[in-house]
C-alpha cells in the first residue's frame, strides 16, 4: 500500500513552481490596471507621462503604426505604476524549502526619490498607497488551492 503522506508531499514539492508562475503572472498583470481602492493619477501625473509618450522612438512608432496601433493605446498615460517596466520586470518568484515566495525586487517608495517623479510630488504629501503582492496572495488563494487539490488527487 503507498505511502499518501510521502505522495502528497512530493505533489506538493511539484505544484509549488506552477503556483509561483500564477502568482508572478497574476501581480505582473496588476500593474497598469486600476484596482479597487486606487485613486486616479494626479493631474500632473497624467501630464508629465503624456510628455513621455510624445517621445517614443520612431522606429517604435513605425512598428506600431504597421499594426494600426500608437503608442498611447498601447502604453496609455493612465496607467498606475507602469512608467519604465522596471517594476513589472522586477516582479519574481522562487521555490525555497517547501515555499513559494513573490518577490518584488522594485524598492517600493523608489519613485519618491526619482528626479524626474519628485517635483510633482505636493510637499509633505506621500503618494497614494496602491498594492500589489498583498493583495494578488490574498485573491489567489483559493483558485490556488482548488487547483492544488486537483493536482494531488491526480497524483494519487
Amino acid at each position: 500500500m503507498p505511502d499518501y503522506n510521502v505522495l502528497v508531499n512530493q505533489a506538493i514539492k511539484e505544484f509549488l513552481p506552477r503556483a509561483g508562475e500564477m502568482l508572478q503572472l497574476r501581480a505582473k498583470s496588476k500593474l497598469g490596471v486600476y484596482q479597487a481602492g486606487w485613486p486616479p493619477l494626479a493631474a500632473s501625473t497624467l501630464r508629465r507621462k503624456r510628455g513621455r509618450i510624445g517621445k517614443v522612438s520612431r522606429r517604435m512608432g513605425r512598428i506600431l503604426a504597421r499594426r494600426g496601433l500608437t503608442f498611447a493605446s498601447v502604453f496609455g498615460a493612465d496607467m498606475p505604476l507602469i512608467r519604465t517596466g522596471r517594476m513589472r520586470a522586477s516582479i519574481r518568484h522562487f521555490e525555497q524549502a517547501d515555499e513559494t515566495h513573490l518577490t518584488a525586487n522594485f524598492p517600493m517608495g523608489q519613485h519618491e526619490q526619482d528626479p524626474q517623479i519628485t517635483p510633482f510630488i505636493p510637499p509633505g504629501q506621500p503618494l497614494p498607497a496602491r498594492p500589489v503582492l498583498g493583495p494578488t496572495l490574498d485573491e489567489m488563494l483559493d483558485p490556488m488551492t482548488e487547483q492544488l487539490e486537483g493536482f494531488v488527487a491526480g497524483r494519487l
